[in-house]
């Protein structure tokens, strides 16, 4: 797992904090209008940088995206492993 990375993912901001605040409870904060959130994981911390809300269009069919980048301080490869894992497992959407 990098120290640094980036994704695009299918949330409008409001949804990604109602996400964030189901799996972390009070356990982050956020700094420069909620662009950027900070959550601390043992002796180190993600910060979790928030692009603009952006629209791919389908036909009819808006679907919400933002480029969200992920960087990882003072956290060892399986430290980073376990809490995208954990990460990536709570902002599922359903299917099957």
């Amino acid at each position: 797992m990098p120290e640094r990375f980036s994704r695009e993912m299918g949330f409008t901001r409001r949804e990604f904090f109602v996400n964030l605040e189901a799996t972390f409870g009070d356990g982050y904060s956020t700094r420069e209008d909620g662009a950027l959130v900070v959550i601390p994981v043992d002796d180190g911390r993600v910060t979790i940088r928030l692009g603009a809300e952006r629209q791919r269009r389908i036909a009819s069919l808006a679907l919400p995206f933002m480029e969200v980048e992920f960087s990882f301080l003072d956290l060892d490869p399986e430290q980073r492993r376990r809490f995208y894992t954990a990460f990536s497992r709570s902002f599922q959407r359903g299917g099957g």
